[in-house]
């Protein structure tokens, strides 16, 4: 996207505008009425520009309206218009009002000490423009969300091989022994399987041979008497 010069110096020349009118902008502290009396807001610096109550110091009494504590040197009043109470005045106004009538306004210090407090108007639980200028306040940058690191992620994924030199050791020999174990015990089944059957007992064995012997004799004794009885023959045809 292309942008024509003559947009890219206005917008430069907004931007320095609004520089310029940022760093030009005074503050000034801005004190509650009464010491501990602001719930609703909280004392400190403010741009010129903010509206606030308005009280008046002096160094002499100017009216009826004004009073001194005790433990003060200054006199204060609240009603300072025409005897009327001055609220919602950008700190420029504050100052001509008090101006006009022949005061200022009042410190910060004096007014944290409380000599203008109790002056009318019911400006003790409100902030009270001082004379007091103080710098900008510092801008609380936003904190930046961390995202959750990969190698954390990666380390809790990983597998726990952590097993002790000793304990792997061990875990080793006992699978060889295994291992071993498994194998000679298909040896012997291998073994078992392939033997020849000659399982017999041992007067099995001899109840056989007797039977052999009984047979063979019983063979020979036939053969001897057939062989007698073919040398009989002729002499009986004699």
């Amino acid at each position: 996207m292309k942008y024509s010069t003559a947009l890219i110096f206005t917008a430069c020349m907004l931007v320095t505008t609004t520089a310029q009118n940022d760093s030009a902008v005074t503050y000034y502290l801005g004190i509650c009425g009464a010491a501990k009396k602001c719930i609703s807001e909280e004392q400190g610096p403010f741009p010129e520009i903010t509206e606030h109550e308005v009280r008046c110091c002096a160094e002499e009494k100017i009216n009826d309206k004004f009073k001194m504590h005790p433990q003060c040197s200054v006199w204060a009043a609240s009603k300072i218009d025409s005897g009327q109470c001055l609220s919602n005045v950008t700190h420029k106004g504050a100052t001509i009002a008090c101006s006009n009538i022949g005061a200022r306004l009042c410190t910060a210090k004096e007014l944290e000490d409380n000599c203008a407090k109790g002056t009318d108007c019911s400006f003790d639980d409100d902030i009270i423009w001082s004379s007091t200028e103080a710098d900008a306040p510092v801008s609380t940058a936003p904190t930046p969300i961390t995202t959750p690191s990969t190698s954390k992620s990666k380390s809790s994924a990983a597998p726990t091989s952590s097993m002790a030199p000793s304990t792997r050791e061990a875990s080793k020999a006992s699978k060889k022994s295994k291992s071993s174990k498994s194998k000679k015990s298909k040896i012997s089944k291998s073994k078992s399987s392939t033997a020849p059957t000659s399982s017999m007992a041992p007067s099995t064995r001899k109840t056989s041979k007797a039977a052999k012997k009984i047979k063979d004799s019983k063979k020979s004794k036939s053969s001897k008497s057939t062989s007698e009885s073919t040398n009989e023959g002729p002499e009986a045809d004699e």
